[in-house]
């Protein structure tokens, strides 16, 4: 009977709609040169309406697939014995079947966080879990720590193997797996969140691992990371920086707090009295871009016509020189990107900012 019917509609909308061959199914729609919510990150614009559905689904007598996005918070306890602390590791992730399909996403964001090491709730269509897995990604937000007490105690690179452990925990999971390709990767992040992941690929070889990257295009785009230790101790030194990220904060990181009023600027050690080797290891300006197993770079400075302590807490010029290092390699490249007005607390959960970030990779993408 359903049949009959159908072909009994087929004939009465003949001559004024056609009658439509049997749909395809749950095609993926991750396709970046179909999709049109990927061309571009606005806030203000109109969720897509995804509820429309082709007239010969209707007729369809089968069950459609549960098509809610997916989300889940997960803890990493294999963190707690990678030696830089005791705290595990926590990633958040998010994807939308009705983008994946059968096929799952081509596109894997892993966006670490920065310093307080926290995630936007994976509901909030606007935040960038809900936003980007909108637009086709598997999207995951990733804790190298539980807090930001974990993330001040250690020099950045001791953090490279936590990164590691957090990575495979990610694209190992099952529920990642079966949503996500295998095929696009990007890396990104602010802050700490820019600063150990990039540390860990300059000063290890874990980066060479197959999950560090994905089996089409691999990108690394990162926000207002920490690239130079000695020329950021002396900004939040000369600038007399007290909140929200201290002086003493970074300091303590490789050095004992010698004052003896930390809110007497007079009283604190100087730069120059904690060069130590986790502050030589943690500056990699002058790494050859070689050691880097990704090979598609773009970093951003924020707040650098901004007021010193308040919004600009990272130097631009350190930025800068690593993706002049890493751009001046053989097969490499790095584009370089200044937001000079943007505030460093908010420099990478803003999408205008973040979404550099997105947009740089999907035209990575097509240009490949």
């Amino acid at each position: 009977m359903l049949n009959w019917n159908r072909a009994l509609l087929c004939v009465l909308l003949s001559l004024s709609l056609g009658c439509a061959s049997k749909a395809s199914g749950n095609n993926s729609s991750d396709d970046i040169s179909q999709s049109s919510d990927t061309s571009k990150i606005d806030d203000l614009a109109p969720a897509q309406d995804e509820l429309s559905v082709p007239l010969t689904d209707l007729f369809e007598d089968k069950v459609e697939p549960n098509q809610d996005p997916v989300w889940e918070s997960v803890e990493v306890k294999a963190c707690s014995t990678q030696g830089a602390g005791t705290q595990s590791c926590f990633f958040t992730y998010r994807y939308d079947p009705l983008k994946c399909g059968s096929a799952g996403c081509s596109r894997l964001m892993v966006y670490f966080a920065g310093g307080l090491n926290t995630c936007p709730d994976p509901a909030n269509e606007s935040a960038y879990l809900g936003k980007i897995a909108k637009m086709g990604f598997v999207t995951v937000c990733a804790r190298i720590y539980e807090d930001s007490k974990g993330s001040a105690e250690f020099p950045y690179h001791l953090e490279a193997e936590r990164v590691d452990a957090l990575l495979l925990a990610i694209t190992s999971h099952p529920k990642i797996q079966s949503a996500w390709s295998g095929k696009h990767l990007l890396l990104t992040g602010v802050s700490h969140g820019a600063t150990a992941p990039v540390t860990a690929m300059a000063r290890t070889a874990l980066d060479s691992q197959t999950h560090w990257r994905g089996t089409g295009v691999t990108g690394a785009c990162f926000l207002d990371g920490i690239y130079d230790l000695p020329k950021l101790m002396n900004f939040l030194y000369d600038n007399q920086c007290k909140a929200p990220v201290s002086y003493e904060r970074i300091y303590t990181r490789y050095c004992p707090w010698t004052a003896g009023n930390s809110q007497d600027p007079s009283s604190w050690p100087k730069p120059e009295s904690c060069v130590v080797s986790g502050v030589i290891n943690d500056s990699i300006t002058e790494v050859p871009g070689s050691e880097y197993a990704v090979d598609h770079w773009k970093l951003i400075e924020c707040g650098s016509a901004a007021d010193p302590c308040t919004a600009d807490i990272i130097p631009a010029e350190p930025i800068e020189s690593l993706c002049s290092q890493i751009d001046g390699e053989p097969g490499k490249s790095c584009e370089y990107k200044s937001f000079k007005s943007a505030n460093h607390i908010t420099c990478g959960s803003t999408l205008t900012n973040a979404g550099a970030c997105w947009q740089w990779f999907n035209a990575l993408i097509q240009a490949q």
